[in-house]
């Protein structure tokens, strides 16, 4: 997956690609996802799932029936947030953008929102249990971000950088007024 992702962004020269996962220590940990395959016949995000929770990819068996065959164990290396990004110099982050099958909330609390302030985050939250969501939503409204959400995704915008930009805050409310699922 690595090698898509270089070959598709590789050339952009505003980022930075890091073949790394996010955890609380840096270091190595077992990462459960199904192996690359050329079986066209398959989900077409078959080879995208991989989580640090094993029953996350298995609750897939109504997409792949024998995804517990399939299903193998690799140990990646890890960095925490700020490891990575004291690697790279990293002095700002405006976007904070995570989809992980089930770890999202753990990286909500191990990224440090009142020091990096992100203008935008957005996390799937369809893997969270109701009270993990419940969480990750009062992470959202202490740090002052404002949420929409849809059936599997919550997006939350710093409610400062809504009251500084009038178009991006008509934008939003249009959202809002579409049904786009506005929590708060």
């Amino acid at each position: 997956m690595f090698d898509r992702l270089r070959t598709n962004y590789g050339r952009n020269s505003r980022l930075i690609l890091e073949n790394a996962a996010i955890a609380d220590a840096d270091g190595t940990r077992a990462f459960f996802h199904l192996p690359q395959t050329t079986d066209g016949s398959l989900w077409k995000w078959y080879d995208a799932l991989g989580s640090f929770r094993r029953d996350v990819v298995a609750r897939h068996a109504d997409l792949i029936p024998d995804i517990d065959d399939r299903i193998v164990t690799t140990q990646v290396p890890c960095l925490t947030f700020d490891s990575l990004l004291s690697k790279h110099g990293v002095t700002r982050v405006d976007v904070l953008q995570m989809d992980t099958e089930g770890y999202d909330l753990e990286l909500l609390r191990m990224f440090d929102l009142p020091r990096w302030h992100p203008a935008l985050l957005m996390f799937e939250h369809l893997h969270l249990t109701d009270a993990e969501r419940n969480e990750a939503r009062a992470l959202l409204d202490e740090h002052g971000y404002v949420r929409l959400a849809d059936n599997m995704d919550t997006l939350g915008m710093l409610r400062s950088t809504l009251e500084s930009a009038p178009r991006l805050r008509a934008l939003w409310d249009e959202l809002v007024a579409a049904g786009a699922g506005d929590e708060k």
